[in-house]
């Protein structure tokens, strides 16, 4: 089987790339569609896609040096052009062949099928699907379908679109699947495949009594959508009464700073800790020897990082959004509060924070859960099923 990946942007996300070695692995021939960025992944070949009307510096110098590299190639693009510029007329001719060479690397690839990894990218890579003959399958995993039409102008109207022109649409989750049916997607279109993460690689070790300090710990990209702030007002409640606990935050982001500022401007210097960008085996570590784990996000498509926590037998408390309850079970192997709670928040996590037992038995059934359901090296098999059944409706 042969397939073309979307990466997008100038790198492929992490969990993305642990997906893509393990589907190699299979037998799964790839491709995936870089731009710029580096190659991170050796064995699996990519395919160039460059803009060429980059209004930046960067982008224009970038462009400007893959063109004088590529001159030889371009010229033979020329014909290319005629067979695919049907599918994306132009009253211009030269926009035309600009498009063409923007994306000429792609002549050369030959599918079986094409997954876009984000849905809004969906419009940009379809003329794909029509040239090679190939279903295009999108995934939706957030923010492109619950947040940005409702906060981007037009953008409502570019989902749809992208939405039409997607083959299947894989859904990381199950709410993700409801939020795609209140879009009015045919309900056959649609599948559900779990990221999954590596169990193995995220496991509880015998936790140790920190001097009898509790360790609160959270990782994500500081932005908007996580919520941090939260977090940093329900800490300002719980240092009133008591002392002994600490909160570790790893992650960057355009938030830094702000969170930096309120750390200070609360007076928290002394409870909560910025890490910024650390190595997975660090986070791994960090959540290992930690005693809760915390997640205020106002919006995901499945936490990847609640996922983490859990596989690596930590109690969750989390706001209820997107994904929350196939990750945790409430009560069981953390807290769901409705989000926005902070009272309600503050509550269950003060419960945990008191009874050792109750964070024992909660995170041991959470890493029961993420084995028996999130395990990647079940979800990447699961979704090669869903590729081969794609395929055989195709030749059916």
């Amino acid at each position: 089987m042969r397939l073309l990946v979307d990466g997008p942007g100038n790198y492929v996300a992490e969990f993305i790339e642990k997906r893509l070695i393990l589907l190699e692995k299979q037998g799964v021939q790839l491709e995936i569609i870089l731009r710029y960025g580096e190659r991170q992944i050796p064995t699996i070949n990519y395919a160039t896609y460059i803009r060429l009307f980059s209004f930046s510096k960067a982008g224009l110098r970038k462009s400007l040096a893959y063109l004088l590299k590529k001159i030889p190639a371009l010229l033979s693009s020329v014909i290319f052009c005629f067979r695919i510029y049907k599918f994306h007329p132009y009253q211009n001719i030269f926009k035309g062949i600009a498009w063409v060479i923007e994306r000429h690397e792609f002549r050369r690839t030959k599918p079986d099928l094409v997954h876009i990894q984000w849905v809004g990218n969906a419009i940009t890579f379809s003329w794909l699907k029509h040239h090679f003959g190939v279903p295009l399958i999108s995934s939706v995993r957030g923010s492109q379908i619950t947040v940005y039409p409702l906060t981007r102008q037009g953008y409502k109207e570019r989902l749809n679109e992208c939405l039409r022109v997607s083959d299947y649409l894989h859904a990381v989750s199950n709410d993700m699947r409801k939020e795609l049916l209140k879009w009015r997607v045919d309900e056959h279109r649609i599948f559900v495949n779990y990221n999954g993460i590596d169990t193995e690689k995220f496991y509880p070790v015998k936790r140790e009594s920190h001097d009898k300090i509790i360790r609160l710990i959270t990782v994500g990209t500081l932005m908007w959508r996580k919520n941090y702030w939260s977090q940093l007002h329900i800490i300002k409640d719980l240092i009133e009464d008591k002392d002994l606990f600490r909160l570790d935050i790893f992650g960057l982001g355009q938030d830094y700073e702000g969170l930096t500022y309120l750390i200070h401007k609360l007076q928290l210097k002394d409870h909560v800790f910025l890490h910024g960008y650390v190595s997975e085996n660090k986070v791994i570590s960090a959540l290992q020897g930690a005693d809760i784990y915390l997640s205020t996000s106002a919006a995901e498509g499945l936490s990847n990082s609640v996922m983490e926590a859990a596989s690596c037998g930590l109690p969750v408390v989390a706001f209820d959004c997107e994904g929350m309850q196939e990750i945790i079970r409430d009560g069981q192997t953390g807290f769901i509060v409705p989000f926005g709670d902070l009272e309600g928040f503050r509550k269950k996590l003060e419960l945990l924070i008191k009874d050792n037992q109750l964070r024992t038995e909660m995170g041991r059934k959470a890493r029961e859960h993420v084995e028996k359901n999130f395990n990647i090296k079940d979800t990447v098999p699961a979704m090669l099923k869903q590729y081969r059944q794609i395929l055989e409706k195709r030749n059916n």
